[in-house]
């Protein structure tokens, strides 16, 4: 009989424990390694993701306010064909246009009264009429050496810029009138009644080439947002650095109490009250009048850029300047312009 080997069969197990191992072994190994492709994968797109500026994506809200009546929505409008103006004036009120066959006046203009009132005398020059609107090519002003208590300040009065006198006459006559100068004429309103600043915070002119002169008005540059835009000394310009990564700067214009905003990366709608059509730099766009003192512009695209330029507007709440500062803030953005 042969002797029988011990150490084989230790061997055999051996070798089989070593196929088992390197069995349960190979599928640990692919594991590892699809996690590891994984792990290494997911870091790259994330640092690619962060390296990559993300624009805001603010919804667009739709704001309803509660809208402020209009006033003057019911009255009645005067046309001035000569002098290109219309003015509105109360329902129960009535215009009364000199010189005419009763007034002979040195000056031309429209006279606006209650039609309840006593009329002017004959000839009378209309210094008891409660609105009287003189015309002329000349500076009305009145020397401030005539008027006691003499004070002199800044007034609108469609979108141009005047100033408010007022004081007493040295025969003793309360004076309020405002001086303001048109392109080719004088404005020359007084008063001696209620309702002054409403009515002419109505007035507006019907031809554009009164409003033209823009010789004393200055000029921003942005060199951030490429545009240039002109606007008169009374309106104050101040710019506001973004906390934000892509809002780097905000425009603001002030006048009177109204605030033009100007800025990149639209993010707010509005559910217009009422829209108007306006020229922005050679382009239409539309006011959206969320309520009657403020809104939105709708955005005009820069040339050469996928961002664009967008606009906020708020109006005093004085119902007096609002139509005026709306007036001012359209003729702002008419000489509105990219620089490249």
């Amino acid at each position: 009989m042969e002797p029988v080997n011990p150490v084989q069969p230790t061997q055999q197990a051996t070798s089989g424990q070593t196929i088992v191992q390197r069995g349960l072994l190979l599928p640990v190994i692919v594991v590892a390694l699809l996690l590891l492709i994984v792990g290494v994968g997911a870091y790259y797109l994330g640092r690619r993701t962060q390296s990559v500026p993300q624009q805001s994506t603010t919804p667009q809200v739709a704001v309803t306010s509660p809208t402020i009546p209009d006033s003057t929505a019911n009255w009645q409008t005067y046309t001035n064909q000569k002098y290109n103006f219309a003015i509105k004036y109360p329902s129960d009120w009535k215009y009364i246009e000199v010189p005419n066959n009763k007034y002979q006046t040195q000056y031309d203009g429209v006279w606006l009264l209650p039609k309840s009132s006593t009329p002017p005398l004959p000839n009378s020059d209309g210094l008891t009429v409660p609105i009287a609107l003189q015309l002329s090519t000349t500076d009305p002003s009145i020397n401030p050496q005539f008027i006691d208590n003499y004070k002199s300040e800044s007034y609108l009065i469609g979108i141009l810029q005047g100033k408010r006198i007022t004081g007493t006459s040295k025969a003793g006559m309360a004076i309020d009138e405002i001086v303001i100068k048109a392109n080719t004429f004088y404005i020359d309103a007084k008063t001696h009644g209620a309702n002054f600043d409403q009515i002419l915070s109505t007035f507006k002119f019907t031809d554009s080439t009164q409003v033209t002169d823009t010789s004393n008005w200055k000029t921003y540059a942005s060199a951030e947002y490429s545009f240039a835009m002109m606007y008169p000394p009374q309106v104050t310009h101040e710019e506001t650095l973004s906390s934000t990564q892509f809002n780097k700067s905000h425009e603001f214009f002030r006048v009177d109490g109204g605030t033009l905003e100007i800025y990149g990366v639209c993010g707010r709608g509005v559910q217009p009250v009422k829209q108007q059509d306006i020229i922005i730099g050679g382009q239409k766009a539309t006011k959206l009048y969320a309520t009657n003192t403020n809104g939105v512009i709708t955005a005009i695209p820069r040339p050469n850029s996928n961002e664009s330029i967008c606009f906020n507007f708020t109006l005093p709440n004085d119902l007096t300047k609002t139509s005026s500062v709306d007036a001012l803030f359209d003729k702002i953005l008419s000489t509105f312009k990219f620089t490249q």
